[in-house]
């Protein structure tokens, strides 16, 4: 035999031996992670049948991804246990924490994530088809296992965010699917998926909601096509954050919106404007709620926070009226500018003392706009008491109030 016939039958020999030992390995290691979790079998069990088979199937099938493996968890591993009354689900911490890999010298489980935080959501079960159909209806969380109230003997699954492995802004949502239904299914998936998105609070921005009809006030047109826009205030505004009070925190009540028809749901809602879905009770139409963005600067700009304040004041007169108006809605930047105007009421000065015929000297208590305040939703003002000139002005028509403000 030739060297080279030698060298290659030498490395057949050693891919055999290494397939075979490799093969060995992973098979003893199957064997192993079975034998650990049927040796346990004995050491507990949760008082129904179904229950326990269900488990133990689990770990059977888990062999290397413990974390693939659920496990009967006593109740009495969760404390500082507080029940959420609008999602009807329990908040509560794990004091063990997730199985995370065999420790072979401490011959047990090693775990993680002590004193996680977990959801406990309540399992109705008279038969394993039961529980196997509620296994997929909950796949999309990540399932730690099975405990039960000792209390009411209430079989619950312990559960958190597959992707965040924590109780994120997706599970809030989740948990209050079954609190709302748009009655169009098209529409109902459209805005959970939008939800079941927006895990980290950045991302709720992204979130649509589905907003009853009565949570919308004094609703005009704004439109003179035959497409009807309407523009409206949301009395509880939109979501900023989940609080520890077990709610979603608000901000911007009364907020204006836009309400536009949705004549398909499937393809007319733009995700970058839309904030929710809404449906009229009379026309039965389905409105989409975006929100009210300048056209130019395409967000909320000082324009448009001046056109939602117009219907708020009045100087009794439509063509100073409308030259206030126009100064306001040519300001477009995050700052007011000198040129804006503004309409104010008399009783806003207090008169210091006449410099000539018609012609005052006076403090203004207010101060002058400088930007807009998102948090109290109103505007920021400088200089309160600042000293201005009240000086007469004699108006009869749009022409003469143009070559005044050029003077």
């Amino acid at each position: 035999m030739g060297f080279i016939q030698i060298i290659g039958a030498f490395f057949f020999i050693l891919i055999i031996i290494l397939y075979k030992s490799d093969k060995i390995f992973i098979k003893c290691y199957k064997i192993c992670f079975e034998k650990r979790s049927k040796q346990n079998f004995k050491n507990w069990t949760s008082g129904n049948d179904d229950i326990d088979k269900f488990i133990q199937n689990t770990q059977l099938l888990a062999h290397s991804d413990a974390e693939k493996a659920l496990e009967w968890i006593p109740y009495d591993r969760f404390h500082n246990i507080k029940y959420i009354e609008k999602n009807k689900v329990y908040k509560a911490n794990w004091i063990d924490g997730c199985i995370n890999k065999w420790d072979d010298k401490n011959q047990n489980w090693e775990r993680k994530h002590q004193n996680m935080v977990v959801i406990l959501k309540s399992l109705n079960i008279s038969n394993i088809s039961e529980l196997t159909l509620t296994n997929k209806i909950i796949s999309c969380y990540k399932v730690y296992g099975i405990t039960q109230i000792l209390e009411t003997e209430n079989y619950m699954v312990v559960l958190t965010c597959e992707k965040c492995n924590n109780i994120c802004n997706a599970i809030h949502f989740q948990l209050n699917f079954g609190n709302w239904t748009s009655g169009n299914n098209i529409i109902d998936e459209f805005i959970q998926n939008s939800q079941l998105s927006s895990h980290k609070t950045y991302q709720l921005s992204k979130a649509l909601e589905w907003i009853p009809y009565n949570k919308f006030y004094d609703i005009k047109c704004i439109s003179k096509s035959s497409n009807k826009v309407y523009r409206a205030n949301w009395i509880d505004g939109y979501i900023n954050q989940w609080d520890n009070e077990g709610q979603w925190e608000r901000r911007h009540q009364n907020m204006f919106v836009i309400l536009k028809n949705l004549s398909d749901p499937k393809y007319n809602i733009s995700e970058f404007l839309t904030i929710g879905i809404t449906q009229n009770p009379d026309t039965k139409n389905y409105i989409i709620v975006q929100k009210d963005i300048c056209e130019e600067c395409g967000y909320i700009c000082n324009a448009i926070h001046f056109q939602q304040n117009f219907k708020n004041w009045t100087s009794g007169n439509n063509y100073v009226d409308k030259f206030i108006q126009d100064t306001q809605l040519l300001e477009h930047n995050y700052f007011v500018s000198y040129n804006v105007l503004e309409w104010i009421p008399y009783d806003k000065f207090y008169i210091k003392c006449i410099v000539k015929d018609k012609i005052y000297r006076a403090s203004w208590i207010d101060g002058y706009i400088n930007e807009w305040n998102d948090e109290n939703q109103h505007w920021k003002r400088k200089h309160q008491n600042m000293v201005v000139i009240l000086k007469s002005l004699n108006i009869s028509n749009i022409s003469e109030l143009t070559l005044t403000n050029k003077v």
